[in-house]
């Protein structure tokens, strides 16, 4: 994951952002969201707050609540889920102390090709607009 390029800041309570470094669709018919989460608080941040509330999840924290919007096609794409119900994102993060950062990911079923731009959304944090690459 090249750390250096930003494609937008998600901005979440105290100080915590998540900088997203692609947004990249396959030809599988997927996207992949590549991130970095930093908490630039004095305090620690418990990755809960970004889990899907979703019963059948597992892992008590990742960021399975994350969510793709086509707002041109008015649609919402939820995490894609694997055959025993564990999201395809980035799970068992751990609180994350003060300074700290972590890379995460999230992956999703792509929208129609026409589809360029997209918002990435994360529970507790404001949404940010992306622009999808071909890969």
């Amino acid at each position: 994951m090249d750390t250096d390029k930003l494609l937008g800041e998600l901005k979440g309570p105290n100080g915590v952002v998540v900088s997203v470094h692609s947004a990249l669709r396959d030809e599988g018919g997927f996207v992949t969201i590549q991130a970095t989460l930093n908490n630039k608080s004095d305090e620690a941040f418990d990755p809960v707050r970004l889990k899907s509330q979703e019963a059948s999840i597992k892992s008590k924290s990742d960021i399975s609540g994350a969510t793709l919007v086509d707002t041109q096609g008015k649609k919402r794409y939820m995490i894609l889920r694997d055959t025993d119900g564990q999201c395809l994102c980035t799970t068992d993060i751990p609180l994350t102390k003060a300074g700290d950062s972590r890379p995460i990911f999230a992956q999703f079923p792509a929208p129609p090709k026409e589809v360029k731009k997209v918002q990435f959304q994360l529970p507790t944090m404001s949404p940010v607009g992306l622009e999808l690459s071909e890969g």
